[in-house]
């Protein structure tokens, strides 16, 4: 009877265990895995690409100029602005300046067409080619029976296409003159031209072909004027202009009126003599622009 008993408990308490482990497992629970001590494998880092270069663009940027038609006009009626005619230079750098309107500068192009051409500039060319047809432009050296030096509308000493800078003109009597020609050197129909007797009397007096040394590095900015005394007087009045880089100064005016004559004592300083006119600020200019004074200069 014990023995019997004692099997059956054994039994029960089998089948207890076994019914505990079946609903263990049916709830998800039973015994975790034993846990890794390695750390996770970590994946190789991806390399960035370099971002990728703007494409390189081949294409030619070409300039369209709008269409001119109809022949080249001179707005106020004088080609030839300066010098003037007849006037002393203190100076051996002269500024040549025309004036046109109505045509597109086309310094590279040899081939005739409407609304198109350039500008030659001549300093003591005698008689000035003007006759339709013919070349206005010469070869150098000149051919028998003309004199002068000829420069063509693209030379290094232009500027903005309507003025040229002669340096170094000795002193004396010269006869400066520009013309507008057609693309292939053919005076226009009737010609458009302008030009002016000029006496020099500079500080070079046999000439320089750049300005002196000394003279250089100012040349690179504009003028700059600082003061000029007197701030007032009439036709013939010495006023001397104070600032910087006056070492190739081309243009001294009085108002809307030239300067009958200037010189350029220094970098620093330019005597200028008031010509007639009225009352307005002086202006000076260099290869590398206009300059305007802040005050006025006024006409008694």
């Amino acid at each position: 009877m014990k023995k019997t008993a004692l099997r059956l408990g054994k039994r029960l308490l089998a089948f207890s265990i076994v019914a505990v482990l079946v609903a263990l497992t049916a709830c998800g629970g039973g015994a975790a895995p034993p846990a890794s001590s390695a750390p996770p494998a970590s994946k190789p880092p991806v390399a960035s690409s370099p971002a990728a270069a703007p494409p390189v663009s081949t294409a030619k940027v070409v300039v369209v100029l709008p269409p001119v038609k109809g022949p080249p006009v001179v707005p106020g009626g004088k080609f030839l602005l300066m010098p003037k005619d007849g006037s002393t230079v203190e100076s051996n750098t002269i500024y040549a300046q025309c004036d046109y309107a109505n045509i597109n500068i086309m310094p590279g192009s040899s081939t005739n067409k409407e609304g198109e051409g350039h500008v030659n500039f001549y300093l003591d060319v005698d008689p000035i080619p003007i006759e339709a047809g013919k070349p206005a432009i010469l070869p150098s050296p000149l051919p028998t029976g003309y004199t002068g030096k000829i420069y063509r509308g693209w030379d290094t000493n232009i500027v903005q296409q309507q003025a040229y800078i002669w340096r170094g003109v000795p002193n004396g009597n010269h006869t400066f003159a520009a013309q507008l020609v057609q693309n292939d050197d053919t005076p226009f129909n009737p010609p458009i031209w302008g030009k002016a007797a000029v006496t020099i009397k500079g500080e070079f007096p046999g000439g320089t072909p750049t300005v002196a040394p000394t003279k250089t590095a100012a040349s690179a900015v504009k003028a700059k004027i600082t003061s000029f005394t007197p701030t007032e007087g009439g036709a013939g009045t010495k006023v001397t202009i104070t600032g910087s880089s006056f070492d190739v100064i081309t243009i001294v005016m009085f108002g809307d009126t030239s300067a009958a004559s200037f010189k350029v004592d220094s970098v620093t300083q330019i005597t200028a003599v008031a010509g007639s006119g009225s009352t307005g600020k002086i202006t000076v200019v260099n290869p590398n622009g206009v300059t305007v004074s802040n005050d006025t200069f006024t006409f008694k």
